[in-house]
């Protein structure tokens, strides 16, 4: 069997990724079904059936995009596409000095852009990555600074202070361009002539939030901006938390700067402990809420860091320790959530992936994907006569077309407890015209206009999305209904949104 050119079968990998339905659990299999993806394409629907639903299978057959058009289209938007496969497949020891270039690694022809040794060894390692720019270099310590998003005035000036700091002591800084710590340490870096990496949970031709416009174009000329998810995938919630284990993959040593004691910060953290990566956290004042999660990281064993100098320490450390081993961080955790005990176990995933990611052969986060999931429950809505919505972790329940109709102009029923002052005025707006009873986006705009909004339905869905990552609202088949929450027994610490 003769060997498929790595060029060609990059764009192969780049024509299966983008097709809905298919994720990268399914690549792999079909890799090691038929040696290569460009022989899968060509495999008889009985072939593909050894390792495919027929669900997938129809998705395949009905694609029409051709990987020629897919690769002009990535052109055009200057993003490029790097795989893991191949003789580089995940899970085999890197070369000597764990250096991409090294043979038989894939990659692009262009400098920065191999595949990172260091997300091979992890546990759900990505088929391949969308860049913008370049990628981190596997020769320099990498940090993910990482927090809250409505972080405090002291939160502010530490992700500041601790990305300027990282620069001038040769430090990569990584995170996920969202509001809050991650965007500021990121712009705090690069105006420190440092480099940085934002890992997005869109495509990496979108900007979110869109205020970080300038942030994300000069990411791109400066450092890399960075997805697994197909071209012009929009941001949706689930696709989060998968992005995260990106981010701690690349990184040295993940920091907390400010994180809830339930937050989407800490889905990273536990991420990282799945990856062997450390952690280290910020100090904060015991009766601040966004302190509550550092101190329970730091009860369970987190690396204390008290100055920036310490911080620059500990990540040069763990490079180094990792260079001399010559091969990618083991199991050795510096910090469990299983009550300080040492994470040795080989778990193929975090808690928090398994809880949160989808199923990787539904092909998560694809436009495509999220239409018919949307599509999916709404029928479902038509045909089930709920009277409340379930208590499921991250979801609502999916209700009857009479059961989700509301009054226009009925005042949204919901908990009394409400949000503190770290919510923006559009976000407390928006989100006080939720229900506990889920309502169509389309029926929230209208209310929306009726008191007084401005903006428009695709601004309204972003702020929705973003409640949704801060746990105060849940969406399912396109219908959004607050969150239902114990109320608090002592209401004196203010709500906090955190992105994950």
């Amino acid at each position: 069997m003769c060997k498929i050119p790595e060029k060609e079968e990059r764009i192969w990998a780049l024509w299966f990724t983008s097709v809905p339905g298919i994720g990268r659990k399914t690549l792999y299999r079909l890799e090691g079904r038929f040696g290569s993806l460009k022989r899968a394409a060509g495999a008889t629907e009985e072939e593909l059936s050894q390792v495919m639903k027929a669900s997938q299978i129809r998705s395949l057959r009905e694609f029409t995009p051709t990987p020629d058009g897919l690769l002009r289209q990535c052109e055009r938007a200057g993003v490029r596409y790097v795989t893991g496969s191949g003789s580089g497949r995940p899970g085999t020891a890197p070369a000597p000095g764990g250096r991409e270039e090294a043979a038989g690694r894939d990659c692009d022809g262009g400098a920065g852009l191999c595949f990172p040794e260091r997300l091979r060894q992890i546990p759900d390692p990505p088929y391949g990555l969308f860049v913008k720019g370049v990628l981190p270099d596997p020769d320099r310590p990498t940090v993910a600074i990482i927090g809250a998003r409505a972080c405090s005035g002291y939160g502010r000036e530490c992700a500041r202070l601790m990305g300027a700091v990282a620069a001038a002591a040769g430090i990569q800084v990584i995170s996920g361009m969202a509001r809050g710590v991650d965007s500021i340490s990121q712009s705090a870096c690069l105006e420190a002539g440092g480099t940085s990496f934002a890992v997005l949970g869109s495509g990496a031709d979108v900007c979110y939030p869109a205020e970080a416009r300038p942030l994300y174009e000069r990411l791109a000329g400066e450092g890399g901006v960075i997805s697994e998810y197909p071209l012009g995938v929009q941001p949706v919630a689930g696709n989060f938390p998968p992005r995260n284990r990106l981010i701690s993959g690349l990184a040295d040593l993940v920091l907390v700067i400010e994180a809830r004691e339930r937050s989407g910060t800490l889905i990273t953290v536990d991420m990282a402990l799945e990856q062997g990566r450390e952690v280290a956290v910020l100090p904060g004042r015991i009766t601040d809420a966004l302190s509550q999660g550092c101190c329970r990281l730091y009860e369970q064993g987190a690396h204390l860091v008290t100055s920036p100098q310490r911080m620059a320490e500990l990540v040069w450390e763990s490079f180094n320790v990792k260079r001399e081993r010559g091969r990618s961080p083991v199991k050795s955790g510096r910090v469990s959530q299983n009550h300080g005990e040492a994470d040795t176990g080989e778990k193929p995933h975090s808690a928090a992936e398994k809880r949160y990611a989808r199923d990787e052969e539904n092909a998560e986060g694809t436009l495509q994907e999220v239409a018919r999931r949307r599509n999916e429950g709404e029928n479902q809505g038509a045909e089930t006569q709920a009277s409340g919505v379930e208590k499921q972790p991250g979801r609502a329940a999916e209700k009857s077309g009479a059961g989700i109709a509301a009054d226009a102009g009925e005042r949204p029923r919901g908990r009394t407890e409400e949000p503190g002052g770290h919510f923006s005025q559009l976000e407390y707006s928006v989100w006080n015209l939720l229900d506990l009873t889920p309502q169509p986006a389309e029926q929230l705009y209208r209310l929306f206009q009726e008191n007084g909004g401005k903006e428009d339905l695709p601004e309204l869905l972003t702020v929705l999305m973003d409640l949704e990552l801060a746990g105060e609202c849940e969406s399912v088949g396109g219908m959004y209904a607050k969150k239902e929450r114990e109320p608090r027994k002592t209401g004196t610490c203010e709500l906090q949104t955190e992105d994950n």
